[in-house]
């Protein structure tokens, strides 16, 4: 199965918001989507929206906002980002809606971002860069507030069973994949309109967002075409799970039923990989899309103690016992297995012709949109701005700084990985 851009049905997006947006040269524009039904290429039904997950009111717990918005930051139309962004993920009971109530979500609900906040972005949203390569570049930011990784369209209902036994019944709107088509719909109408499209292309996602720019990898060639440069960049997302997590979530190796609906968004190149097994997932997942689409460059960057990814790791281990989320034990022990899952996926990863990785030491996540973007050298003291710029333009001679670079051995001591500076690089 292949999901293109091509669309029919209700009319979603109307390629005149753009012709609004290029009147503002400079600055972000905030795209609302109807929350209607459309169908896409393949027959099936989609329903752009946020999880409608629980939030916090005065009057106790309500159903989050469940409009779903992106933001365009117009610039050179023959070169586009596609960014997706984190917010971390759900596929039970505990983390959907226990995690929510217990004020430790495991994920965002809602929309977080706003314009202000994006005139001011770090790193690749930093304009201001004469270093950033995409500073003269149409960007287009997908939020993130479904859960799924950006990967899912299904509707799931969660009950979950409190400490004193009451019982919690929540609709979770898994729709993160249908909100990445309204996306991609919106700019083929563009596009469309425009008469020819980006000759550029460069998907981007950190931390949830890097999963789903794999898979939106898929999606924008398929609306493409072949003929388009393209890369993409996956940022602090190493696919390290657990088998509890592969079998909620995706269903197990039958990839049916799983809480996100994996079978109808993965195209069967990739569903085909997928049922090999949760140990390999990111393997797999690059190795199909390498072979289905070999002019793509990948890229993926992480860091050899990514807190935010331990932390969710423990929590894939515990999902059902939040106190085991923060307590010491677990988390060490977690972070020692996620960073050895980790480095060993990357390294086999690396005999794809098509792939390059940037191992950096230190305990923090992402660096898209951060100032370390720039500052970041700690693999063989190349810059990882640099490192980027020749992944999405190689050089005539040759990939210049966009090779194989890894901070170990230095990088792997246990001198900065105490539960409090995991911890406090989490935010916990």
């Amino acid at each position: 199965m292949r999901i293109g851009w091509r669309v029919v049905g209700t009319g979603l997006i109307a390629a005149s918001l753009w012709a609004a947006a290029s009147d503002v040269l400079a600055g972000w524009q905030r795209i609302d989507v109807p929350m209607e039904p459309f169908i896409d290429a393949t027959g099936v039904t989609r329903t752009p929206s946020c999880s409608g997950g629980p939030v916090k009111g005065d009057d106790g717990w309500a159903v989050g906002d469940r409009q779903f918005s992106f933001f365009v930051r117009p610039g050179d139309d023959s070169r586009l980002v596609i960014a997706l962004d984190g917010g971390g993920a759900c596929w039970n009971a505990a983390t959907c809606v226990g995690s929510v109530l217990a004020d430790n979500a495991s994920y965002e609900a809602e929309v977080t971002e706003d314009v202000a906040y994006l005139d001011n972005a770090s790193g690749i949203g930093d304009v201001g860069e004469p270093s950033n390569p995409f500073r003269d570049f149409t960007l287009v930011l997908v939020p993130y507030c479904t859960g799924d990784l950006h990967w899912g369209s299904r509707e799931t209902v969660y009950q979950h069973t409190g400490a004193r036994g009451q019982v919690t019944e929540w609709t979770i709107h898994h729709r993160g994949f249908d909100n990445l088509l309204a996306v991609t719909r919106w700019l083929e109408d563009h596009y469309s309109g425009a008469g020819k499209g980006p000759t550029k292309v460069v998907v981007a996602g950190a931390s949830a967002g890097g999963y789903g720019a794999m898979l939106a990898s898929s999606v924008i060639r398929e609306g493409l075409g072949a003929g388009t440069d393209m890369s993409v960049v996956v940022d602090s997302a190493n696919g390290v799970i657990t088998p509890e997590v592969y079998r909620d979530a995706f269903g197990g190796s039958a990839l049916s039923n799983g809480a996100w609906g994996v079978e109808t968004t993965a195209p069967s190149f990739l569903q085909s990989l997928l049922a090999l097994g949760y140990r390999i997932l990111p393997l797999s997942i690059f190795t199909a899309l390498s072979s289905e689409y070999p002019d793509i460059r990948f890229g993926q960057y992480t860091r050899a103690w990514d807190s935010i990814q331990i932390y969710f790791f423990n929590i894939s281990k515990h999902s059902e016992d939040i106190r085991l989320w923060q307590r010491p034990g677990p988390l060490l022990e977690s972070a020692g297995e996620w960073s050895a899952r980790a480095r060993t996926l990357m390294a086999l990863t690396t005999l794809l012709p098509s792939y390059r990785r940037y191992l950096g030491s230190g305990v923090l996540h992402t660096i898209l949109v951060t100032d370390e973007y720039y500052t970041e050298r700690s693999a063989g003291g190349i810059s990882f701005n640099q490192w980027v710029t020749d992944l999405v333009s190689p050089p005539v001679s040759g990939h210049g700084s966009w090779r194989n670079l890894s901070c170990a051995p230095g990088c792997l001591g246990l001198d900065q990985l105490t539960p409090s500076a995991l911890l406090n690089a989490a935010g916990k």
